[in-house]
């Protein structure tokens, strides 16, 4: 029996792409995500206050599922994502000539250069955890036998 390769792959809504190529297809299309999240938000919450619309922004709009997974991406597509952090941020969350950097300060809420190094962050952690209990319980073993 052959095994049979796929070129992408979903998988909870997340497309999984074999190719260094399609890294950028993945930013583009959070981008695009980015942007239609927001505007629905816009749209469905615009007269809430301002701690509702933080509490959606942060739930709907900051969570970038599988970014621990982006390996492959150029400068571009990265900028191209942070501008769009900003805009949807300056888009769903209207204040009346506050700078970006204030407002994030103001609601508590991360830049997007904050998410990237989280995101990367918490992997190599989750990594050296599960080396050191795979080490230590080899090591147990070992000591048993």
């Amino acid at each position: 029996m052959e095994l049979k390769y796929v070129d992408e792959f979903k998988y909870l809504g997340y497309v999984m792409l074999s190719v260094m190529m399609k890294e950028m297809i993945k930013t583009l299309r959070e981008v695009r995500g980015l942007f239609t999240r927001a505007n629905i938000l816009a749209c469905r919450f615009g007269l809430c206050s301002m701690a509702v619309k933080t509490i959606l922004f942060k739930s709907f709009c900051v969570s970038f599922y599988g970014m621990v997974l982006w390996k492959y991406f150029t400068a571009g597509a990265i900028n191209r994502l942070r501008s769009c952090y900003r805009k949807c941020m300056k888009t769903f969350l209207v204040t009346p000539e506050v700078t970006v950097t204030a407002m994030l300060v103001q609601l508590g809420l991360p830049t997007f250069d904050t998410l990237l190094h989280n995101s990367h962050v918490g992997l190599a952690g989750i990594v050296i955890t599960v080396l050191l209990q795979n080490s230590s319980y080899y090591m147990l073993s070992f000591l048993r036998w």
